[in-house]
């Protein structure tokens, strides 16, 4: 059963503004993967959670996961903790990402190319 409930769009802008101001202090990555759980329990308590992709298990906080695991990116829709633990342990990156807010894990001494798509958006010119 959904429980969607309906918000004027100027309250949420006014939220995230909010939460990005509160985690202005922070640097860089630890303020970006602020801004994702802030906005994941967000759509949690508009929308509630999901399911995990591998294993099913319910999941709170719905971020999409990309995981690089030989030389070759794999998407999930979310990822319960366990299953993000255990990707993460044997991949090469592994990318949160929602918006412009990124957070990106390698493994240690990997060097490798990161996610084509990990820059931010940008607006094309016409």
């Amino acid at each position: 059963m959904s429980r969607a409930i309906k918000l004027p769009m100027r309250y949420l802008q006014e939220y995230l503004e909010n939460v990005a101001t509160a985690h202005s202090d922070l640097a860089g990555s630890k303020r970006c993967n602020r801004l994702l759980q802030s906005f994941a329990e967000l759509r949690f308590q508009l929308h509630g959670g999901a399911r995990c992709s591998m294993c099913k298990a319910h999941v709170r906080h719905v971020i999409p996961v990309r995981i690089m695991k030989d030389d070759e990116w794999r998407r999930y829709s979310c990822l319960c903790a366990r299953c993000f633990e255990g990707e993460s342990a044997l991949s090469h990156v592994s990318v949160m990402q929602i918006g412009d807010a990124l957070v990106e894990y390698r493994a240690p001494g990997y060097e490798g190319p990161s996610d084509p798509r990990r820059h931010p958006r940008r607006p094309t010119s016409s």
